[in-house]
């Protein structure tokens, strides 16, 4: 396969410099041939979600994590993966293990490569996310002389451009938890319409878990207030991209920034709170991370994909889902 593995990379590299080496898959379970005899491959991870997992929020419960190896063989390389994909589900996978109740398979593909699109939507995928990146230090459309990231406690109050909201921006504590809560509540509410998801009867104790364990343990999230009022958060942190972590085979190694979840209460959407913790986000993360920050946004979603890339990002994978039935019809 090192040679599917050094066409891929060298396609990979002519279409987007910040994609990193593809994974090597070492047992792929998944081998297709093109009409001129030539092997592409397949690699399937399935990971389960329970109730437990913060991550079953705005995941199915199932998810069939799927890898092409292509090379350079493009659509036809991936229509024939994708079939033999459909053939490997339908003889090596029971029915109770790929059933269409809160089972999804997903694939990540370079956004760039959109020569491999059709073959994708004729099996049943449709684009749901990207993965975006923005350059350290890049321009983030920053409200003008509105508070940036200070430290636990500092407040500084300003007027945003939108001249009728005072926003500060602060790193959030402990004691800001319950509105933390709320924020991200709000959000996931949103978040789910969206996306087609279900809210899960545990959201509120999932969310107050991993915002109390980011506040404590990262001190990364921040919190936007108008007089007094929390009117939004964002929760950030770092992450490195290095062999054996979940980034190794999505971004270049080295330190990163992320932004997980960006919230502004609907009734101050559009008065340049996010703007301010955009900014906010920037300043702080990029003291830390030398190669930039990313983040993930929906494709449906018609504030993220207007929003995100006048902040300086710009997608570099694409999430690519797709409901078993869709698949093996």
């Amino acid at each position: 396969m090192e040679h599917l593995t050094d066409a891929q990379t060298r396609r990979w590299d002519e279409l987007d410099p910040a994609l990193p080496t593809p994974a090597a898959l070492s047992d792929p379970p998944v081998t297709a041939r093109l009409p001129d005899g030539r092997a592409v491959h397949c690699g399937v991870y399935r990971a389960s979600y329970d109730s437990g997992m913060v991550q079953s929020l705005w995941m199915p419960r199932t998810v069939w994590e799927v890898t092409p190896l292509l090379g350079d063989t493009g659509e036809a390389g991936m229509t024939a993966s994708l079939d033999g994909l459909r053939r490997w589900f339908d003889t090596d996978v029971t029915a109770d293990e790929f059933s269409d109740a809160d089972t999804a398979v997903e694939l990540y593909w370079p956004s760039r490569d959109v020569d491999v699109a059709p073959a994708l939507f004729r099996h049943g995928f449709m684009p749901m996310s990207v993965l975006a990146i923005r350059t350290r230090g890049a321009a983030s459309g920053a409200v003008p002389g509105v508070a940036r990231g200070e430290q636990p406690g500092e407040r500084h109050s300003q007027t945003s451009s939108a001249g009728h909201t005072h926003v500060t921006v602060r790193r959030a504590t402990l004691s800001d938890l319950d509105e933390l809560v709320a924020l991200q509540s709000m959000e996931l509410r949103y978040s789910l319409r969206v996306i087609g998801g279900t809210m899960r009867d545990n959201a509120t104790e999932l969310i107050t878990t991993s915002m109390r364990r980011s506040v404590y343990f990262s001190g990364r999230v921040l919190l936007a207030e108008s007089d007094g009022v929390a009117v939004g958060a964002a929760d950030c942190g770092l992450a490195r991209a290095a062999k054996g972590t979940w980034i190794q085979h999505r971004l270049p190694a080295g330190q990163w920034g992320y932004i997980g979840t960006l919230a502004v209460s609907s009734d101050a959407r559009g008065t340049g709170v996010g703007g301010a913790l955009v900014e906010a986000a920037h300043q702080m993360l990029d003291a830390d991370a030398e190669r930039g920050t990313f983040l993930f946004y929906d494709l449906a979603n018609p504030l993220s994909t207007v929003f995100w890339p006048r902040k300086g990002y710009r997608p570099l994978w694409t999430k690519w889902v797709c409901k078993p039935a869709a698949l093996l019809r």
